[in-house]
């Protein structure tokens, strides 16, 4: 397993050590000037930049075109929109429209119109 750690005396930003499960508690040392590493706690790797995790904020209230019902959240937004049948604009997919169906050619016809056509211009 490996850990990430950094040094506060050199100032070497982010160390990762392979670690042994026996060895986990052990005071790691830094390779450069021998100080002991602090260990920073991260997920899948390298901690983010940002200082806190991205939260998305609810959504404002407002009147369903519908039913006219005030909607104040966004899972009763995504439940109206299921028990009405409704789709937001933009979020519709292909699957759901309506596909225009080819019509059948009728080769015959088609080789008359082309004949037509060549013989009215000569």
């Amino acid at each position: 397993m490996y850990r990430h750690f950094k040094c506060h005396e050199c100032s070497n930003p982010d160390i990762v050590i392979g670690v042994d499960r026996d060895d986990e508690n052990a005071d790691q040392h830094c390779k450069a000037c021998g100080s002991v590493l602090e260990r920073i706690f991260t997920l899948y790797g390298k901690r983010s930049s940002l200082p806190a995790p991205a939260i998305m904020s609810d959504i404002q209230p407002y009147r369903s075109m519908q039913t006219g019902e005030m909607i104040t959240s966004r899972s009763k937004h995504k439940s109206h929109l299921k028990e009405h049948g409704l789709v937001e604009v933009g979020n519709e997919t292909s699957y759901m429209m309506d596909k225009a169906k080819p019509k059948p050619i009728d080769k015959k016809k088609r080789k008359r119109d082309i004949a037509n056509i060549v013989n009215a211009k000569l």
